[in-house]
């Protein structure tokens, strides 16, 4: 296993008396924005996991698409083309219901951009997080 990766954890989403408040998930979502953008992918994943994991339930899928996309790069990065063709179907099954933007974040900007990389293992500039400041 890579140094940095660990298995992923089985999880849940929290029960809804449970859901974080709103300036706890924003912070969550731009936390992981950061650390995705710095190319840090697997980081980036664990902070939208602990967002989806408190998220109330409309927003639950826009966070696990979230999670999506940073693994599928992860797998990307690791020369994993079926680990990514799986990640990247999820996270299109995930965000596809949300509108094009959503939460400042430019869903169908970011998932067109992960489907237009070169193969799993070829050298690749990984986007950033396309969103309204």
């Amino acid at each position: 296993m890579a140094e940095g990766f660990e298995p992923h954890r089985e999880g849940a989403p929290l029960e809804s008396a449970e859901v974080l408040p709103e300036q706890t998930l924003a912070t969550l979502l731009d936390r992981g924005i950061a650390l995705f953008d710095s190319g840090r992918h697997w980081h980036a994943h664990e902070a939208w996991e602990e967002a989806w994991r408190g998220a109330p339930p409309a927003e639950q899928a826009f966070f696990q698409g979230l999670i999506h996309v940073a693994a599928a790069l992860v797998h990307h990065a690791k020369g994993n083309p079926e680990g990514f063709r799986l990640q990247t179907d999820k996270m299109r099954a995930r965000l596809g219901g949300y509108a094009e933007v959503y939460r400042h974040v430019h869903l169908r900007v970011l998932v067109d951009a992960v489907l237009a990389l070169p193969p799993p293992g070829t050298k690749a500039d990984y986007p950033v997080v396309p969103r309204d400041q």
